[in-house]
């Protein structure tokens, strides 16, 4: 049984992306060799588009690219196994397309983009991250206002249930069989970062699987956020700066969004969300996990502001080479301090530690049952899916929607 079902299709952390046809021909082994490196390419791709987006330098876009690929969270959970992980290597892509819909450029297409993102995700087995994902555009939208004639405009409302409505049709395929897959009442929830202070410790101090559990009751791959003392000041430089430019309230929807997020991280403050009676949201057992969103997302603000005053101080070439020799230890120490980190959290220590305690992981038994209930679920689902990405698609280029006869 996993996932609260015993039903295949039913589970949402199941891969069931375009690329598991290559299961026919390769070794299960050989195979997640594969779709790791297939995904962490498309990962890389994404970035170059944020860095074109942002028309980043190489000092701003190496912050972002071992910030991303190389942090404590993605490092410790493809260490233990949790391939649903995957997923998080579309996350540049949602970054993307989620500045294009706050950017208010083509509401629309943007719409489209994003939920193709998240639905990807999906079909990786991300359904976490995507509720993640989903949750922090929730706040970003919440705290996105103007005032117009004294009235208060959210002004991300419809684009944000365009997003919510096409992930679900896109998704279809996943979301109507997993019914049978969400607990049908609320888990316990897992402690979250202790404190600030523990946070910390997260952030800056390279610890592997063998630190004890202690308190909060989980392992440390749930907490573990490495990015090393070099990679906070880097963020904690930027991050302040990012307070005092003069167009900050530029930054204040993703900024709020971030102080929301790290609230929820923390102790048992998720229950404020996870007491809503949708079973996507009280699923999330353990809230340490929230971190890595808005982290990222101060990373890649952090980055953009670097490069603007990288432009800024080009008059003034003393300046800007002291930013640049600040810049290139900062990324050095990085590079040195995640590589150690990488080190203590290889796949041959976690056996051997697995296997001294006698931990046996058998193949389960995998049994076929005549379960009609399902195949129709999974069957109207694919329709759905199929149905919606047509549709979409003609959406996307008349970027119009015929049935509201005006485009959005």
């Amino acid at each position: 049984k996993i996932f609260d079902t015993n039903r295949f299709l039913a589970n949402p952390e199941i891969n069931l992306s375009p690329q598991i046809i290559f299961l026919l021909f390769l070794p299960l082994g050989t195979f997640i060799l594969f779709n790791g490196l297939l995904m962490y390419t498309v990962s890389f791709i994404g970035l170059l588009l944020l860095r074109k987006k942002f028309k980043l330098s190489i000092l701003p876009f190496a912050f972002i690219f071992l910030l991303f690929n190389f942090n404590g969270n993605i490092i410790a959970h493809m260490a233990v196994g949790h391939s649903m992980w995957f997923a998080y290597f579309l996350l540049p892509f949602y970054f993307l397309f989620l500045f294009e819909v706050v950017e208010n450029r083509s509401p629309l297409k943007s719409s489209i983009k994003l939920s193709f993102v998240l639905f990807l995700m999906i079909l990786q087995g991300g359904f976490r991250i995507v509720i993640w994902s989903f949750l922090f555009y929730t706040f970003i939208c919440l705290f996105n206002v103007e005032i117009k004639q004294d009235k208060l405009k959210f002004t991300l409302v419809k684009p944000y249930f365009l997003t919510l409505f096409f992930t679900v049709m896109l998704g279809a395929i996943r979301i109507f069989p997993t019914v049978f897959g969400f607990p049908s009442k609320k888990p316990e929830l897992l402690s979250g970062f202790a404190s600030l202070e523990h946070m910390w410790v997260a952030l800056t101090v390279a610890k592997d699987h063998l630190t004890p559990f202690g308190y909060p009751i989980a392992a440390w791959w749930e907490y573990n956020i490495f990015i090393s003392l070099a990679g906070m000041a880097f963020l904690f430089f930027w991050g302040i700066y990012l307070f005092v430019r003069k167009d900050k309230f530029k930054y204040a929807p993703y900024l709020a969004a971030v102080i929301v997020f790290v609230f929820l991280s923390m102790n048992f403050n998720y229950n404020l969300i996870a007491s809503i009676p949708i079973s996507a949201l009280y699923s999330q057992r353990a809230p340490s996990r929230l971190l890595i969103i808005p982290l990222l997302m101060i990373v890649i603000l952090a980055a953009k502001d670097l490069q603007g005053v990288l432009d800024d101080s080009k008059n003034n070439k003393m300046y800007n080479h002291l930013i640049y020799l600040i810049s290139l230890v900062l990324i050095a120490f990085s590079a040195f301090s995640l590589i150690k980190h990488i080190n203590l959290w290889k796949i041959k220590y976690l056996q051997e530690y697995y296997h001294q305690l006698g931990v046996q992981i058998s193949i389960p038994t995998i049994s076929q049952i005549n379960d009609p209930t399902i195949k129709f679920l999974f069957l109207i689902g694919f329709v759905t899916t199929v149905i919606s990405i047509i549709l979409l698609y003609k959406f996307y280029y008349k970027n119009e929607i015929n049935f509201f006869k005006k485009k959005i």
